[in-house]
């Protein structure tokens, strides 16, 4: 038996065909096993190979010094030309090529050969062989599914509703606007703080200097003489007079500290405005 790699259902049965123990094969319509493709019309030649039953029964097949050659191999091994006119003794699983090996080149394209055979020495074997073959290919496509990667679960991600994030987003801005207003505000403190600071110490050095004009003048009159007491304890008199009236005037009644951004209310009385505020 004489089976096609590309159309499983193509067969020959060669001893039905052998006449006085030959069968041919090639492209001419006299051959017993006629081969033709449209694809490659030339790729074979008229009277291409023959096949040759052997005295013991087995079959052989030899090139007849075709154009493209007759290949042959056994045992999944890669398919070898034959030189021609030397026969090939055939044993089931070995596979025939004619015109080429397992790939041709056809309009400068490389494409599968579309003689490619298999030789069984009967129908029981060939029926056993494709049913291995089948089974074969069952297991290679269950082997191929079990090696797959198994896809690890994506987990959804969970959003909050639209009214969430909005009310989440509102009350960071809320948040954000209290920092910004601390911070200022607790700016404002620190700037009015060393205002104050520098009122107070130019207020200090102000009632240093006129104590120290005073005690000017007091050596003064000590070196007049008796004659200058008077005016002394008037001058005396008057720094005490100006001391009062700043401390009076220009002191916070609340904080008793200088005053800072005064503020006058109706009563006439002037307070530090962070005084008021608090």
């Amino acid at each position: 038996m004489l089976c096609s790699l590309k159309s499983p259902t193509s067969q020959f049965d060669l001893l039905g065909l052998a006449v006085d123990g030959v069968v041919s094969a090639g492209r001419e319509t006299s051959t017993a096993v006629r081969l033709d493709c449209p694809e490659v019309p030339f790729l074979l030649s008229r009277r291409h190979a023959l096949f040759t039953v052997q005295p013991d029964g087995s079959m052989a097949v030899m090139d007849c010094n075709s154009t493209n050659g007759t290949y042959c191999s056994r045992a999944n091994q890669p398919l070898r030309k034959l030189p021609p006119c030397t026969p090939w003794i055939l044993e089931d699983g070995d596979v025939i090529g004619f015109g080429g090996p397992d790939t041709i080149i056809a309009r400068r394209t490389q494409v599968a050969n579309p003689f490619l055979f298999k030789f069984y020495s009967s129908q029981e074997a060939a029926d056993a062989a494709a049913e291995e073959d089948s089974l074969g290919a069952q297991e290679d496509h269950i082997m191929s599914s079990a090696e797959l990667p198994v896809q690890e679960e994506v987990q959804p991600v969970l959003r909050e509703p639209l009214a969430e994030r909005q009310e989440s987003g509102v009350l960071g801005r809320k948040r954000l606007g209290r920092s910004l207003e601390g911070g200022k505000l607790r700016q404002q403190q620190a700037s009015q703080l060393a205002s104050r600071n520098h009122t107070s110490t130019t207020a200090n050095n102000t009632l240093t200097n006129s104590n120290k004009g005073l005690e000017g003048k007091e050596n003064a009159s000590t070196e007049v003489g008796p004659a200058s007491c008077s005016g002394q304890g008037r001058a005396n008199n008057t720094s005490t007079g100006v001391a009062e009236l700043l401390g009076n005037h220009l002191a916070c009644p609340i904080c008793h500290e200088w005053l800072l951004a005064s503020h006058t209310l109706s009563c006439g009385h002037m307070f530090c405005g962070l005084c008021l505020a608090s």
